[in-house]
């Protein structure tokens, strides 16, 4: 490590590093049976427990089970969603829900929950292919190993 960059990394602060990002994002469904708009918080995950969740879809050859997806979505969404917690028995039983994965389905239908897991995965780090924000920093299309 050269000085410059060694001084560099003496200087931050290291609480701000250790800090999890949130990001308020409308829900779609929430929000269109409400008549206004209804936002929730989410928050990144660390990446040993996103890649441990995310692993529960991957098939014995090592490839995504379609089948097991959604899911995987679905319970990164409740480790991930700050507002409402998804964990709230209060919440489940209104809801009829049998487990937090039960209504973070019922509350994010299809497609919007898969874009709320996808949403938490990038700020935990790990893009979506094509995504233009992933863009910004390090493109990993130029990454090799030597």
């Amino acid at each position: 490590m050269n000085n410059s960059l060694m001084e560099k990394l003496m200087k931050l602060d290291r609480d701000k590093l250790m800090e999890v990002p949130t990001e308020k994002i409308k829900a779609k469904a929430l929000s269109r049976i409400a008549g206004e708009d209804v936002e929730i918080t989410v928050k990144a995950l660390s990446g040993s427990l996103y890649t441990e969740l995310m692993s529960k879809a991957s098939n014995d050859e090592g490839g995504i089970d379609g089948a097991k997806i959604y899911d995987a979505y679905s319970i990164i969404v409740v480790k991930g969603c700050v507002e409402p917690n998804l964990k709230d028995e209060g919440l489940q039983k209104h809801y009829n829900a049998a487990s937090p994965k039960d209504l973070a389905q019922i509350l994010f239908p299809g497609g919007e929950l898969t874009k709320i897991a996808e949403k938490i995965g990038a700020l935990s780090g790990f893009g979506v292919k094509g995504n233009k924000e992933d863009k910004k920093g390090i493109d990993y299309d130029d990454v090799k190993n030597l």
